[in-house]
């Protein structure tokens, strides 16, 4: 057990390196997941955060332990490990369809250089073929013992590269399975774990959100930019494909429109800001409810009036689109035309200098000669 000294000793150290860590998270954070649990995330600097603030960091890309085959290559791997695992398989399948041809060449009897025969007595001739023999003897069997071990070898190297293999296979039909990094399993595990009106950040395809668990269902905060202009608050994580039905603020339904659909989607282009130039009744209901134009309801029949009503409404969008346009592009024609002023103005501005370059030698000239004539004038009259 850690006394307080060091616990405030580790405390003071990982407070330090979370606030060195602070800058670079604008630049994202290194996670990596691993699939046996929900909570299973390998140990990095950047955790350290979440363990200052007491914030859970979960995932829901787990692999289901009724899958002996999935989980017993998956079930103790992470991200990178995974990874890891199908560029062997990669490099494996590759040396397994381009095997190696032997270069070895028998050089033929004809080319060895010819030796002289030597006598030799018979009792020496029979004990060196005795030798020989016995020199053969133990070649042949070194020959076959390191032919075992290397077929030995061989054949262990081809088990590791087919088992890398049908690893590799199982991981693409996992991966497969689960391209939005969510599986059903995860999503029980998810429940499983967090409590109920508890806060987490929930890690899923590089992105962190924040999680909520809210009368027995899990809710993800939305925070796309396309939801800038909605009243949607929150997504239910009910499904691992993403389409999840949005709810307010107060965990309630998205309510249906009150507005016609035809008004709604006339005015989903421009928002709540094109009431001014519609008609009072109109205006009026778009106030009451300004985010309603991605409410429609598409059971809907309009009347004649309301159709009346929606070509009315298009021709003043229509009016005030095409003034919009026309001062853009008197504004951008009056920026051209000072542009061209202040180049008109520069040009000139340089054709001046150039001109007073050039005339400055002939000025000089002129003083040169003049000064020369009057010198002239004070030698003669000196002389007289």
């Amino acid at each position: 057990m850690k006394n307080n000294e060091e616990m405030a000793a580790d405390y003071r150290k990982n407070l330090s390196d979370a606030i060195s860590l602070l800058p670079k998270l604008q630049y994202g954070m290194d996670i990596n997941v691993k699939f046996k649990g929900c909570q299973e995330i390998e140990y990095t600097p950047e955790c350290v955060i979440f363990d200052l603030l007491g914030i859970d960091l979960v995932h829901g890309w787990t692999v289901d332990p009724t899958d002996r085959s999935s989980f017993a290559v998956l079930g103790n791997l992470s991200y990178n490990q995974m990874m890891e695992k199908l560029v062997a398989s990669s490099v494996a399948s590759d040396e397994s369809n381009h095997k190696p041809v032997s270069t070895f060449v028998k050089t033929s009897p004809s080319s060895r250089s010819p030796r002289s025969p030597k006598k030799i007595p018979l009792d020496v001739e029979k004990e060196i073929k005795i030798e020989k023999l016995e020199i053969k003897e133990e070649k042949l069997e070194e020959k076959q013992e390191k032919l075992i071990e290397i077929e030995e070898k061989k054949e262990e190297k081809e088990d590791q590269q087919s088992k890398i293999i049908i690893e590799a296979s199982v991981i693409d039909q996992f991966m497969a399975a689960s391209p939005s990094q969510l599986t059903y399993n995860g999503l029980y595990q998810l429940h499983e774990h967090l409590q109920e009106n508890s806060l987490s950040v929930f890690f899923r395809a590089n992105h962190f959100a924040t999680i909520i668990k809210y009368k027995g269902d899990l809710y993800v905060l939305i925070t796309d930019a396309g939801f800038r202009n909605e009243t949607v608050v929150w997504e239910k994580l009910d499904d691992v494909s993403g389409d999840g039905d949005f709810y307010m603020a107060d965990f309630t339904e998205q309510p249906t429109s009150v507005l016609p659909p035809m008004l709604a989607s006339a005015i989903a282009e421009v928002g709540s800001s094109v009431a001014a130039i519609l008609p009072e009744d109109t205006s009026t209901l778009l106030k009451n409810e300004p985010n309603s134009a991605s409410l429609i309801s598409d059971d809907y029949v309009p009347s004649e009036s309301e159709l009346r009503q929606q070509l009315v409404i298009e021709q003043r969008i229509q009016q005030q689109k095409h003034m919009d346009a026309e001062q853009r592009d008197r504004e951008f024609a009056l920026q051209l035309h000072k542009e061209e002023l202040a180049a008109q103005k520069q040009g000139q501005n340089q054709e001046q200098r150039q001109q007073k370059k050039q005339d400055n030698p002939k000025t000089n000239e002129k003083k040169d000669a003049a000064n020369q004539s009057e010198k002239k004038k004070e030698k003669d009259c000196c002389i007289q």
